[in-house]
């Protein structure tokens, strides 16, 4: 029912704001590990010679967004349900990061190309459908707006591909995966069932972000000074990043409990399908189990059977 599906995204958005203000050191890791990504993508890409381009964009943000990957997974350790408070909590989710680090840098690093893939078709997409409504010519305010609609869509276009991705960090941390198409295919899987909620949770902090960056530029502008304006800049959108980034962190994580739990139903009532199950490739019930789905090149999960509700993998 859409008003239930409503109210679990509410719930799910105000349970990640309480995650991520509990926790604000993990803002400022990620918002550390934002900064060579938004420097290139912002700064030194655009003013890159014709040669450097592609590569710089498309090598240099899948790097770059790595590094930033290995954050947000450590991000999800955190934000587990197990993770813990204070000091004790942040090691522990750093360790779990390290040990998980090698699973993670090729998805990390191919998640980067796409996004940035993502992010240039929808700027063209989005600059076709505006030019035809600039063809007539419009007045000054309306080009004014014209430009703003092009600013937030070019980000929420792309949003829309990136969704599907999105729990990739849950499926390397919660699930066991190790390889880039189990990832992908999982993420995919368990979030295509469920993509207006999905949507819904992704677009929300992207929507707030863009709107706080639009309102720092304005602001920024009347700073004297490039140097100061440069670094104001980069650290207000550094940050900004590694908000949106521990927000999308703590919520997907409690999506994910959400899709574990129904499955946890669905079980007792017998017969019926097995989301995360299916999605990591092993059979509702009876099947090949972490074994036959590991020789098939799909993720295998924890060892022996899937997840059970409410209780990921330990590490």
């Amino acid at each position: 029912m859409p008003g239930k599906e409503n109210a679990s995204v509410r719930g799910i958005l105000s349970g990640a704001a309480g995650d991520t203000r509990k926790r604000p050191l993990m803002w400022l890791l990620l918002s550390a590990s934002a900064l060579p990504l938004v420097f290139l993508f912002y700064f030194l890409v655009p003013g890159a010679p014709a040669r450097w381009y592609i590569l710089l964009l498309l090598l240099g943000y899948g790097v770059c967004f790595c590094v930033q990957f290995l954050f947000w997974c450590m991000a999800v350790f955190l934000y587990r349900r197990d993770g813990g408070d204070g000091s004790r909590g942040y090691g522990k989710a750093y360790s779990r990061m390290i040990s998980r680090s090698r699973p993670a840098l090729l998805p990390g690093l191919v998640m980067g190309v796409v996004a940035v893939f993502a992010f240039m078709a929808a700027q063209m997409l989005v600059s076709l459908l505006l030019s035809f409504l600039l063809s007539g010519g419009v007045s000054a305010g309306s080009l004014f707006l014209l430009t703003l609609v092009h600013f937030y869509l070019s980000y929420l276009v792309a949003d829309l591909v990136l969704v599907l991705l999105v729990l990739s960090p849950q499926m390397i941390c919660l699930e066991g995966g190790a390889k880039v198409e189990e990832v992908f295919r999982a993420s995919y899987q368990l979030v295509k069932d469920r993509y207006r909620d999905a949507v819904a949770l992704f677009i929300v902090p992207e929507l707030v972000v863009r709107t706080l960056f639009l309102g720092a530029s304005f602001a920024i502008y009347y700073v004297p000074g490039p140097g100061l304006i440069f670094a104001l800049l980069l650290v207000s959108m550094s940050l900004l990043e590694g908000g949106k980034t521990a927000f999308v962190a703590a919520a997907f994580n409690r999506f994910y409990y959400r899709i574990v739990e129904e499955e946890g139903k669905k079980k007792g009532k017998g017969g019926r399908r097995e989301p995360v199950r299916e999605a990591r490739g092993a059979k509702p019930s009876g099947g090949r189990g972490a074994s036959g789905a590991a020789k098939s090149g799909k993720p295998s999960g924890p060892r022996g059977s899937g997840p059970r509700a409410g209780k990921p993998r330990k590490k």
